[in-house]
């Protein structure tokens, strides 16, 4: 996929479960390629198992956390260093 002029991009998903037996949070892992390759995670904000406290740390290695409307969409914001 391709980003947009502002490095917006539309992503359709079905929402995965999360891993069996295990307390790590339902995500979905994104692949960024540009001058440097690197891997994000996109959580769910309703997620029993995503707690704020797991959810601050995410979001500030630049991973997303996204909150879910009621037809399944929603939003969310990478904060990804330029340039590295």
């Amino acid at each position: 996929m391709r980003t947009d002029a502002d490095g917006g991009f539309v992503l359709h998903s079905v929402r995965p479960g999360g891993y069996p037996a295990t307390m790590i949070p339902a995500h979905v892992h994104l692949r960024v390629h540009g001058e440097r390759a690197r891997e994000v995670e996109l959580l769910f904000a309703d997620d029993p198992r995503l707690t704020d406290a797991v959810a601050n740390r995410m979001v500030a290695h630049g991973y997303g956390v996204v909150r879910l409307d009621g037809e399944g969409k929603g939003s969310a914001t990478f904060a990804l260093p330029a340039g590295r």
